[in-house]
């Protein structure tokens, strides 16, 4: 549940006993909610499996993640993935951690635009950014960085921060996010494309530096 402080600070746990999945009702969404959907099913990708990504890749247009019989079968491997982190861990206390990548500045950025920016662009921003800060700790390549970005835009998924949204306020904003302590905030940043790693504490002065670091490693 979103509070006015900043996104999911509140919620209670109900497992579901069944989910369905309803592949008529996708066409009745406009774009940009497909392509928030879409924002998510990348970063379980970028995470957790490294075939799904080359999957999503697998189209210049993509069409992997829009064709009716592509989407069940990557829809229902996204819920098998969720389902193996959050049985592991139902609380957030380790595993399921993991689910926020791309979330701690995302959420941020949400809240800056008071929610006019949707939660899939925030978190696809989200997604590059926190990889930029991952290559500035030298975790990940900056043709790692690339490929995300660029499986990003294939599906029409903005990658940048908004050029009016001033870094240190973003990244200030971070520490609202529920897994800040003292004034550090844990990221899941990428070790590689499928793999993601939690409890990465940082400040945010130091997150800052690290995404301008991860910035400078652009390909041009």
């Amino acid at each position: 549940m979103d509070h006015p402080l900043g996104k999911n600070l509140l919620g209670a746990f109900y497992q579901p006993k069944r989910v369905y999945i309803d592949r008529a009702f996708l066409r009745t969404l406009p774009p940009r909610e497909i392509r928030n959907g879409i924002a998510e099913i990348v970063k379980y990708a970028a995470i957790l499996d490294r075939r799904l990504f080359s999957v999503l890749e697998s189209s210049s247009t993509g069409d992997a993640a829009r064709n009716g019989a592509s989407i069940l079968n990557i829809i229902k491997r996204c819920c098998i993935l969720k389902k193996s982190v959050v049985e592991e861990d139902e609380r957030e206390a380790d595993r399921r951690r993991i689910l926020n990548f791309g979330h701690t500045i995302g959420h941020a950025l949400e809240s800056l635009s008071r929610y006019r920016i949707s939660h899939g662009e925030a978190v696809a921003r989200g997604m590059v950014a926190e990889a930029m800060i991952a290559a500035g700790l030298g975790m990940i390549s900056k043709n790692e960085v690339a490929r995300l970005e660029r499986l990003l835009r294939i599906y029409g998924l903005p990658t940048d921060i908004p050029a009016h949204v001033k870094l240190n306020r973003l990244f200030n904003m971070t520490r609202r996010d529920k897994k800040a302590r003292g004034g550090v905030v844990e990221y899941t940043l990428l070790e590689k494309i499928g793999k993601g790693v939690t409890s990465v504490r940082l400040s945010p002065s130091r997150a800052r530096s690290l995404f301008r670091a991860g910035l400078s490693k652009r390909p041009q």
